[in-house]
């Protein structure tokens, strides 16, 4: 006598809700780590030009002129194509002051999105 009623109980319906919910929680937040991970990942990849950049520049230069860039800064917004980057540039001569052996080094820093962020390239080089 009485028909069956087809469909969804509310109960069923709440339940089917929560699980899609929660699949596309995991799934935005995946896409959030992802973008996270690419970005994070150009930076580095920006830095690392940029450092390598002035390590050869200095390894093209003569002794003299390369201790001239001794604790040299160049600020954000001052670095042509890179305003978002920072640079310092240290130029160590060996412990016996012999200025034919010099260590480079390039540190670059920039605002990561949660921290700040630094990458430093070491090179050591032989001046004759």
């Amino acid at each position: 006598m009485f028909k069956k009623i087809k469909g969804f109980s509310l109960l069923e319906l709440m339940i089917s809700v929560f699980v899609i919910t929660i699949a596309l929680g995991a799934i935005v937040s995946m896409i959030l780590l992802g973008s996270d991970v690419y970005l994070n990942a150009s930076y580095e990849n920006r830095a690392l030009n940029l450092a390598a950049n002035r390590i050869e520049f200095l390894k093209a230069l003569s002794s003299d002129s390369a201790l001239f860039y001794n604790n040299f800064f160049e600020d954000y917004n001052s670095i042509a194509d890179y305003p978002e980057f920072s640079r310092l540039t240290i130029v160590y001569p060996n412990t016996a002051g012999d200025t034919k052996f010099l260590k480079l080094e390039c540190r670059i820093n920039w605002q990561g999105i949660i921290e700040k962020r630094e990458y430093r390239l070491t090179g050591v080089n032989y001046y004759q």
